[in-house]
């Protein structure tokens, strides 16, 4: 096992590409509610998280660039990649993918795969502000079906699904891969997300309602929009974590030969998980895995 520097992508904060961060943000904050399972609980997550990054968090992209970038190009085949994401928080994974494949002039093919449908509206929108079309699917990744893929990639996604159901989903990534190709993820192991206190989170509530009185929102929206911030940090949402010998015993029985997995050091985030006032260093875990031909 490697240890790495820090990656300065992870605080990168104006994407090349054009995201049109404050309509996505809008639209998951004023339909969430109505989008999202009640069954899935990610209502609070999905209404806050664009929203958090527009305003507090300079609309920065998730951490881990400069390595996904780099499997991608491993990746790609005759300038081009078919990329599968497996799940999304927003439209910022999907920025950092394009943004990464337009930078080494490699021709983007975007698949993304996830249960709720605010995630999948919210790219919708995004493919037609750029003149392009995803493949989106609304489904378990565990029961995606799909063509197959260049690479797949999985950013702080293993968590949210419980343990017992961790291999169904790593097995079906595998399914969607052509043999040989890259499974790239960036991803927290051994620990899971703490609560934040009360205290952190009511300041923090207060420094989202003035980001958005600043940018011009109304009063009313920015309280409410404040309060979402507020549920958003006082949930967990994620399940129990994937110790780092659990993690490599589900790629093995999924078919993958791992090619690396790498430390890199504790970094600042700008996820919108972590909030001023306590630690923003993140210990992700960047790990790079090939789908072995069947036998």
């Amino acid at each position: 096992m490697t240890t790495l520097p820090p990656d300065e992508t992870s605080q990168a904060a104006t994407p090349a590409i054009d995201e049109p961060l404050e309509r996505l943000a809008r639209f998951a904050f004023d339909w969430a509610d109505t989008l999202c399972d009640p069954d899935h609980g990610c209502g609070p997550y999905h209404r806050a998280w664009s929203m958090i990054r527009l305003l507090t968090k300079n609309s920065a992209l998730p951490a881990g660039g400069a390595f996904i970038a780099d499997g991608l190009h491993r990746a790609a085949s005759g300038g081009r990649c078919r990329v599968l994401l497996a799940g999304a928080a927003d439209t910022g994974l999907v920025a950092l993918v394009l943004n990464a494949l337009r930078a080494q002039e490699i021709e983007p093919e975007i698949v993304l795969a996830d249960r709720c449908a605010t995630t999948i509206e919210q790219n919708r929108l995004f493919a037609r502000h750029l003149g392009m079309r995803f493949e989106l699917h609304r489904c378990d990744i565990s029961a995606l079906t799909c063509r197959p893929v260049d690479a797949v990639v999985m950013h702080s996604f293993l968590n949210f699904l419980p343990v017992p159901a961790r291999q169904a989903m790593i097995d079906a990534l595998s399914r969607a891969l052509r043999p040989g190709g890259l499974l790239i993820a960036h991803q927290r192991l051994d620990v899971g997300r703490r609560k934040h206190d009360p205290q952190p989170i009511k300041e923090n509530r207060a420094l989202l309602e003035s980001a958005a009185r600043a940018r011009g929102y109304p009063d009313p929206l920015a309280r409410a929009i404040g309060a979402a911030g507020a549920d958003f940090w006082s949930n967990t949402f994620a399940h129990a974590p994937t110790p780092e010998a659990e993690f490599l015993v589900l790629l093995a029985n999924a078919g993958f030969n791992l090619i690396s997995l790498s430390r890199p050091l504790a970094a600042a985030t700008n996820s919108p998980l972590f909030i001023a006032g306590q630690s923003r260093e993140t210990p992700q875990a960047a790990i790079l895995a090939e789908r072995m031909p069947p036998r």
